[in-house]
């Protein structure tokens, strides 16, 4: 009976060490596809130079408590009053480690949503929170672009972009019993009709 029995046990632990090896033996290697942000940064650029070339003179409005005021941009400052939304650069190779993308289709509005947020095990030092893109269904155009920036100093940023007009920028503090508030308000326009 045992001379039986170790030969079956022999037959049986190469079957499965064959088997095994067969599996191993298999050379293809599965990639799976890195996820491709929309380059929000060299758009912003991109509608930062088309502006420069048209010719066009900003006009920033800017409103603190009940006190608004006006001033032109020049063509050679315009692109320095982004910098602080065009750091850091929003694109793939930057943010697919730290962000996950959704999307969403509304046909009321024909849009298409992009929204990317931190994903959960992000360092909390991102000042970078969260960003939307909105395109137009029926012509895939950039219609707006959304951006949640934190301050070092506790303020909260939210940058609106309008393709071809404007932008706007909304600063939210904090006052000393912890209660928000807009701290100021401002809005660039190149477009005026």
């Amino acid at each position: 009976m045992k001379s039986i029995i170790f030969p079956i046990l022999f037959i049986a632990i190469q079957f499965s060490c064959k088997t095994d090896t067969n599996k191993g033996q298999d050379n293809t290697i599965i990639e799976k596809e890195a996820p491709v942000f929309f380059p929000v940064t060299n758009y912003i650029k991109g509608q930062i130079n088309e502006i420069k070339s048209d010719g066009i003179n900003p006009v920033k409005y800017k409103t603190v408590g009940n006190k608004s005021d006006s001033v032109w941009i020049s063509l050679t400052d315009f692109g320095t009053v982004f910098n602080e939304f065009t750091e850091p650069v929003i694109d793939s190779a930057n943010m697919v480690n730290f962000y996950e993308e959704s999307t969403f289709s509304d046909e009321t509005l024909d849009i298409y949503t992009f929204t990317y947020d931190l994903k959960k095990n992000a360092p909390d030092t991102l000042q970078l929170k969260r960003w939307d893109v909105y395109i137009n269904r029926s012509d895939n155009t950039v219609k707006s672009i959304y951006l949640v920036k934190h301050t070092k100093d506790g303020k909260e940023k939210q940058f609106t972009w309008k393709s071809g007009e404007s932008c706007k920028t909304v600063c939210i503090a904090k006052d000393k019993t912890g209660k928000q508030f807009v701290e100021y308000e401002e809005t660039i326009k190149w477009r005026f009709d």
